[in-house]
This record gives C-alpha cells, structure tokens and sequence, in this order.
C-alpha cells in the first residue's frame, strides 16, 4: 500500500502508506474552516416496490439518474448539508413516478418525495415528478423540529430548496388536495422552509414560502396561491433565511417589509406550535445551539 495518498489536516495530500497519520484529517472542517467532506455520487439507481427509498441522514452523496417508482415513500430523506464543492446537486437528472393503475403498481404506493431540513440550500436539477400524489409530490422538511422541542424554536429547519429544470408531469390525486410542494410534513416545521428556481420549476415565481408569514403577501411581486403550492405565498423576488449567530439578548425582532405592521401570532397549526411570533419578525434565541 506504500504511495496511497491521505488528506492532511491543514489541507493538501501526503503518502501515508494507507495508514491514519492525523485523527484530524477526519473532523467536519478543515483548521481553516472549511468544509472537509468529498463528494460521491449514486448514478443509475432503480428503487422499486419498497416502503421507504432513502436514509435519515446523509451529506456530501448525490443522486444522479434516479428512477424511484411504485414505492410507498418516493424518497425519505431527514437531514443533509451543503455538498462540499458548493455546486453538485442533491439529485439530478432523476425520475419521481407512480400510477396507481400501472399493472405493476404496488399496493399503497404513491409518489411523495419527504426532503429533509436543516441549515443549508437542498438543490435540484433536472427532476420529473409524475403520477398520483400523497402528502406533496415535493415536501421539505420531514420530521423536522420534533427533537426540538425542548431545546429551541427549530432553526435547523431553516432549509432553502434550490428548483431547476423541475417538471411536474400528470399530478393527480392527493392527501387532501392535489400539492406540488409541502412546507414540513409529517410534524415538520411548516415555517421556516422556502422554495426558490431561477426558471419555471416554480410556475414562474422566483420564491415561495410559508402561508404562514403572511405579511409578505401584502408586499409587491408577491401572493397568496392555492393549494397547488401549499398556499404559499409566491415571490417574483428572491427569499433567503436569515440565520443571526450572536449571545441570547432575549426576545428581539426583525424590521422590514413582510413583517412590519403585523399581529405576532403564537398559534398553532394541524402539526404543531412553530411559528412563535416569527410572521411579525420576532427572532428567540435557539438553546439547540446550547
């Protein structure tokens, strides 16, 4: 094994032999601070007939060529992260499908791809969705927050979901209407995610987010859409998460179009308590950062 080469700490490659010279070599990050991970790709994979396709957590592993069809959960999917050179896609070039007359349909199954959440832009390309739909042909944020609970007010599942080049084939069906895209699913956050496309992946709105936050639909550029988009709330203007590192100074907000002039609301929807006043832009200090 003499000439294989390992990755330094520091950055760069040295000989190892094949042997772990530096424990560190193996941390997140890099002594600068930069992402240590090495991206790998799964082409040409063929998932069908399960119950579920996917993980909980995984980082740096993209999907290309996917065909997930006739499954019970398109893709599972809790927790991911940005891939490590910034620019590969989560999953692309990839094929989302059901038909729930196919002679070869499984019992159940339907076409509903769970995304995961988290602190990161989750990105798409060249995606096709097809057939008959469960919660939301596209749902981000899976399960998101529940483990949250009693540490923080869920800004893990600050998750921005990058569409391009996505289709939306023969939807048809439905877990009480017909949706494209889902804000937090089953128990999931159903605040903090948004859906941004530079092209049409999104019927021509740049942006969209929470019905919750529903200030911004009084703003220029935006409105309320139906149900086909979650009754998000759709931008002609970019959306991004703001995301403020800093010591608890206690319950402070955020001024500006979208959140001036509004009511905070501490309700709760069908899944839970998460808004906590965040649609007239109050900002709570998380403790799941400790």
């Amino acid at each position: 094994a003499a000439g294989e080469w390992c990755d330094k700490a520091g950055g760069g490659r040295e000989r190892c032999g094949g042997y772990l010279r530096d424990a560190r070599s193996c941390d997140w990050f890099r002594s600068d601070g930069t992402d240590n991970g090495v991206v790998n790709i799964i082409e040409d994979s063929l998932e069908y007939h399960s119950t579920f396709v996917g993980h909980y957590t995984l980082g740096d592993i993209s999907f290309r060529g996917l065909v997930s069809v006739y499954n019970l959960h398109s893709m599972y999917w809790k927790v991911s992260k940005n891939m490590a050179d910034e620019r590969t896609p989560h999953v692309e070039s990839s094929l989302f499908l059901n038909d729930e007359y196919g002679p070869w349909r499984m019992p159940g199954s339907v076409l509903r791809f769970l995304g995961p959440a988290g602190p990161f832009t989750f990105y798409l390309r060249n995606l096709t969705f097809s057939g008959n739909v469960g919660d939301a042909a596209l749902a981000a944020g899976q399960h998101c927050g529940l483990d949250q609970e009693r540490a923080g007010i869920h800004s893990l599942c600050a998750v921005q979901y990058l569409l391009e080049d996505v289709s939306w084939g023969d939807l048809r069906g439905g877990f009480g209407g017909l949706r494209r895209i889902k804000f937090g699913v089953s128990g999931g956050n159903d605040v903090l995610p948004t859906f941004s496309a530079f092209d049409n992946s999104l019927g021509g709105y740049r942006s969209v987010i929470s019905p919750r936050l529903g200030g911004f639909a009084q703003l220029s550029g935006c409105k309320a859409l139906d149900g086909l988009y979650a009754n998000g709330i759709g931008c002609t203007l970019a959306a991004r998460r703001l995301v403020a590192w800093a010591p608890d100074s206690g319950a402070t907000a955020i001024h500006g179009p979208g959140y001036d002039g509004q009511t905070p609301d501490y309700s709760c929807g069908t899944d839970g308590c998460f808004l906590y006043g965040m649609n007239a832009g109050r900002m709570l200090f998380d403790r799941i950062w400790g």
